[in-house]
């Protein structure tokens, strides 16, 4: 008997649980979304290598609950954390601040710390070995050296900044130490702000999660399979733990805050929703989307969701609210305006140069494909996951309008992505402009291992190990990469 996940407070969408679920869970009757607890390993009937069984238990015991789950997500931001001071600690010198994370980060010692928006001391004094005195001379209208990234990150990282700044201040001031010298760069800024960037990508996995769990009403398994897969088998991994202070992964927090905001602003129909809760969540949206796009402007891919947004305020018959939150979307671009007017003597200013989008000549299958940084060459994973959404599709999946939404959205970044000028985005892991989309990679892994669990004998098997191989590819061209055996910047073949 098939049985099907649902909730009174969900949009009309159920995934089918596979009868061989059966022999893998229960669930107790009166338990919030159904509690499921594993069998024990002599209750199941089914024939297989002990290993195997083993596993399959483990996986179950570890994905039964939310709260198991969330366990594993703490569990791997804290081994993520760790392995990163311990590969940092190998580096001519202790630097998390590299590569554009440079640009993005030099906002917050040069404000706080000098006052103004002079960055040249920091580049003299912080940029090492990457210097050249032709940065020095890019300037702006105004004669600012030009920073190309927005403040929306330093805005995002601000807490932990201002807190290792104060306390870098009293260290310094008891000790005398040059490790504590208050200069935005030492030490004790790079692990509270990277500990700071590692705990939201905790909260993005989670996010995630509770979107798997509560929308598609996917087996506990299947969740847990989803968010991790996603995040150790796409470039959010890489940007998670190596290089923490480029832009992605607190450009992922806020397109996951924005998608968990308008996941809860569209599971409850019922009338018995306050208005009051219902516009919060809907500022909440449009406060999410401001951000992320102001910290990575194609994260206008979110277009759909907005027009998601506003057709269920308009059957809420909330347009004022509508159009009041609908601002909240431009508070974060506020100090952006008061920057570009400061340094360059415009309210607006296109600070990338000569670089921009081909609208009509899009390198559409390059940007999947090539090995110079082809999302799918690099992570195979991913195109797994659009597997499972295209083998989903004919059971309806996409009726949900969320997931219609996520959909038209993952196609807006593809063509955007492709169209920019260099569409390989430089010295960077894989498709790194592809990282936003962890919470709809994780949607199709979710789908593609609920349906090879309804598989009988060894073909359970196939995806499961498909996603184990694609993994091991991608950290062997993650060694590879951090160890420069392969180009940085061009095909690898």
């Amino acid at each position: 008997m098939r049985k099907r996940f649902r909730a009174a407070s969900a949009p009309s969408l159920s995934v089918a649980v596979p009868p061989s679920l059966d022999h893998d869970f229960k669930y107790e009757s009166g338990s919030s979304g159904g509690v499921v607890q594993a069998d024990s390993a002599r209750d199941d009937p089914r024939p297989g290598p002990s290993f195997l069984s083993f596993v399959r238990r483990r996986w179950g015991e570890a994905a039964q609950t939310s709260w198991h789950r969330v366990r594993c997500y703490r569990f791997l931001t804290l081994f993520l954390f760790l392995l990163a001071l311990l590969v940092t600690s190998f580096k001519d010198k202790f630097n998390f601040v590299v590569s554009d994370g440079r640009g993005y980060y030099v906002y917050l010692p040069s404000l706080v710390i000098d006052g103004d928006l002079d960055f040249s001391n920091q580049i003299r004094e912080h940029w090492d070995k990457d210097f050249h005195p032709a940065r020095l001379e890019d300037l702006t209208p105004k004669g600012y050296v030009r920073n190309r990234y927005t403040i929306a990150f330093a805005m995002t990282l601000a807490p932990a900044f201002l807190l290792s700044h104060s306390a870098s201040i009293v260290l310094s001031a008891i000790s005398g130490a040059k490790i504590f010298a208050p200069d935005g760069y030492t030490i004790l800024y790079q692990l509270l702000c990277s500990a700071f960037i590692m705990s939201l990508g905790y909260g993005i996995l989670v996010r995630v999660d509770r979107i798997l769990a509560e929308r598609l009403k996917l087996p506990p398994p299947a969740v847990l399979g989803g968010v991790l897969f996603a995040s150790l088998g796409s470039p959010f991994l890489y940007y998670w733990f190596r290089e923490p202070f480029m832009v992605h992964v607190l450009s992922s927090f806020w397109v996951t805050c924005a998608l968990w905001s308008i996941h809860r602003l569209s599971s409850d129909r019922s009338e018995s929703k306050s208005k009051k809760s219902f516009i919060l969540q809907l500022c909440g949206f449009f406060g999410a989307l401001g951000m992320a796009v102001l910290m990575r402007p194609t994260n206008i891919f979110l277009a759909p969701f907005a027009i998601y947004a506003a057709c269920l305020a308009f059957q809420r018959k909330a347009r004022i609210s509508l159009v009041l939150a609908s601002l909240i979307t431009l508070l974060p671009v506020l100090p952006q305006l008061w920057v570009w007017h400061r340094m360059s003597g415009h309210w607006f200013y296109y600070s990338y140069g000569s670089e921009g989008f081909d609208w009509l000549h899009p390198a559409l299958w390059s940007s999947l494909f090539s090995s110079r940084h082809g999302l799918f060459f690099w992570s195979p994973t991913l195109a797994l996951s659009s597997l499972g959404y295209v083998l989903s599709l004919k059971e309806g999946v996409m009726r949900d309008p969320f997931l219609l939404c996520a959909f038209l959205a993952s196609l807006i970044l593809w063509y955007l992505n492709s169209a920019w000028s260099d569409w390989w985005f430089g010295d960077a892991f894989g498709g790194r402009a592809y990282t936003e989309l962890i919470c709809f990679f994780a949607i199709g892994l979710g789908l593609l291992l609920t349906r090879s669990m309804g598989m009988r004998g060894g073909r359970r098997l196939l995806i499961p190990l498909l996603l184990v191989a694609s993994l091991l590819f991608q950290a062997s061209l993650m060694l590879a990469y951090i160890a420069h055996v392969v180009p940085r910047d061009a095909s690898i073949f």
